[in-house]
């Protein structure tokens, strides 16, 4: 499963505890965020994010569908 703040795990650019007070959030907020994994809801609209560019692209630019008109 995907956890919440995988780009963090790959090597932190900003200590936590600055990251923390610059976002005004608890460090220990934080670290329960990190360690839960992305929900139901999270996974839907990442796969969705992904398709929007090859959609976009393939309607030439077009946010509407080219066998429909407007």
């Amino acid at each position: 499963m995907i956890q919440h703040g995988e780009e963090f795990k790959r090597g932190h650019h900003w200590p936590v505890e600055l990251m923390c007070r610059v976002l005004h959030v608890s460090e220990r907020g934080y670290w329960s965020w990190r360690s839960r994994l992305i929900s139901h809801r999270e996974r839907t609209d990442m796969k969705v994010l992904a398709c929007i560019p090859e959609h976009y692209s393939q309607g030439l630019g077009s946010a509407v569908h080219p066998e429909r008109p407007p």
